[in-house]
């Protein structure tokens, strides 16, 4: 048989930058007081994460892919909020309302599509850091999405998605939405 064999198993180099984009904010009970307080917790930039990374991917199937970064770095911006404590480990600068970290660690990446009928998909995305075997030195961000197009671009679709992030909580926090509406696919030509 002639022709070009694709490779699997190649090496891969990740760079990513996340940040919220609104202003959130963070509600406590003061005891001196007796009250419950509104405080600021972020908004666009702060918090934020830059991630570099170099590594192995592997990609099977058709529109599927497992990165593995063995050497990440990341530079993040945290911000600082009084009702919580926060850690003073790895600090490199402070910012008017935050402080700028410094870490590295192992960092994963996997992706995989599948387009189970021609109405029914189902998407998938992991990303996995880890610096240390303390459950403060790991995060995890797992999404799936399942769309069913009604009609041309009309689709209800499902997304769940999983979260442990220990600088909002150190329990595993869980969202559920259901969507209907109209989506544009690029990919996709309209018949």
């Amino acid at each position: 048989m002639c022709g070009k064999i694709k490779r699997t198993i190649d090496y891969s180099y990740t760079l990513s930058f996340t940040t919220q984009l609104f202003n959130s904010y963070t509600s406590y009970f003061d005891p001196v007081i007796k009250q419950t307080k509104r405080e600021w917790a972020g908004s666009i930039l702060n918090p934020a994460t830059f991630e570099n990374g170099f590594g192995l991917g592997l990609s099977f199937g058709k529109k599927s892919m497992l990165n593995v970064s063995l050497a990440t770095v990341r530079l993040r911006t945290e911000p600082i909020i009084r009702s919580q404590s926060t850690t003073n480990k790895n600090v490199i600068g402070n910012l008017p309302r935050g402080k700028l970290i410094f870490d590295y660690g192992v960092s994963t990446q996997a992706l995989t599509s599948n387009e189970l009928t021609e109405k029914l998909a189902m998407n998938s995305t992991a990303k996995f850091f880890i610096k240390g075997f303390q459950r403060e030195y790991f995060e995890l961000d797992v999404s799936n999405k399942i769309n069913y197009t009604i009609w041309k671009c009309f689709q209800l679709r499902a997304d769940v998605k999983l979260v442990y992030d220990p600088l909002v909580s150190l329990k595993m926090q869980y969202r559920n939405e259901l969507l209907f509406g109209v989506f544009y696919d690029s990919a996709k030509k309209l018949k």
